[in-house]
């Protein structure tokens, strides 16, 4: 067998393998007891021939997944509804999904878990932009030099990105404030 046959039957075994852990995980998610990430990761890779860039790919993605679910302001999953009063000209009450802001992980809790990731100012940028868009569609209002300065990364390419992002978030349906108009529905005079 060629080395270059031998090389693509080793990467389609470790895309392969990469692409079970990442589906184990997204099943294994659960909003009330999400599962620990630094212990995932051990299991996996002390129970798969994974190498180190597969490694670092499955971090990456299970990090994808972790943050995408702690920022999900509707998880189908929490049936738990607590009311809300909304003040305008008149007050009124709603249900609305609960959710602890305690669960909304910045990117900074996940170093901590997973040291092998390197410091901040080595994070991907596909992980500070999936954290970006997380807590856009929560409502908030992260600043472009908050993410400059926790990642030491250049101001100016950062708006760009985000301004991309944000035409995506929009382009989408992910509406990237909540406002009075999407609730009015709701509300009664």
């Amino acid at each position: 067998m060629a080395n270059s046959d031998k090389h693509s039957e080793t990467m389609v075994s470790q895309q392969s393998l990469l692409a079970q852990a990442i589906e184990q995980f997204a099943e294994s998610w659960n909003p009330s007891e999400p599962p620990a990430l630094d212990t995932f990761i051990e299991t996996i890779t002390s129970s798969l021939a994974l190498r180190q860039e597969t490694i670092r790919r499955l971090m990456i993605e299970v990090i994808e997944i972790d943050l995408s679910n702690r920022w999900n302001p509707v998880n189908p999953n929490d049936g738990t509804e607590e009311p809300i009063t909304v003040t305008s000209d008149t007050q009124s009450t709603i249900a609305a999904p609960k959710t602890d802001p305690a669960n909304h992980w910045l990117l900074e809790a996940y170093a901590d878990i997973l040291p092998q990731l390197g410091p901040l100012a080595d994070f991907p940028l596909e992980l500070i932009i999936c954290e970006y868009k997380a807590r856009r569609r929560w409502g908030f209002h992260p600043q472009v030099a908050e993410y400059a300065t926790r990642f030491n990364r250049d101001t100016d390419k950062l708006k760009q990105i985000f301004s991309h992002v944000e035409k995506d978030l929009d382009a989408g349906g992910m509406a990237s404030t909540i406002t009075a108009s999407t609730t009015t529905s709701f509300i009664t005079p």
